[in-house]
């Protein structure tokens, strides 16, 4: 299966130089309260939309401390066995809350 993994400059360009997207790092959102962006630690967030990890690469490029984070984002390509994919429990609690509301 074909998914994608957005993500700022600087993690990328991590990614590239350790060739691996690692699981356990410093989340740009987490414990904000904002539960919109909060992410759990241990896992690698990924979508089988391109456009959705643009939209989260940004959105952490926006987020992030390094000026030069701004100017750019980088998009991985990953092929993953489907039976290695765990849901996304925050995805699911973002849904359940805009359901409610």
């Amino acid at each position: 299966m074909i998914l994608y993994h957005g993500t700022t400059l600087s993690r990328g360009e991590e990614i590239i130089k350790n060739h691996c997207i690692k699981h356990d790092i410093s989340r740009v959102c987490t414990n904000t309260g904002k539960l919109d962006c909060d992410t759990t630690n241990g896992y690698v967030y990924l979508t089988p939309n391109i456009e959705t990890a643009y939209f989260y690469g940004n959105l952490n490029s926006l987020r992030s401390e390094k000026k030069d984070d701004l100017k750019y984002v980088y998009i991985f390509k990953v092929e993953i066995n489907e039976d290695k994919l765990l849901p996304d429990y925050d995805e699911l609690k973002i849904k359940k809350l805009k359901v409610k509301m």
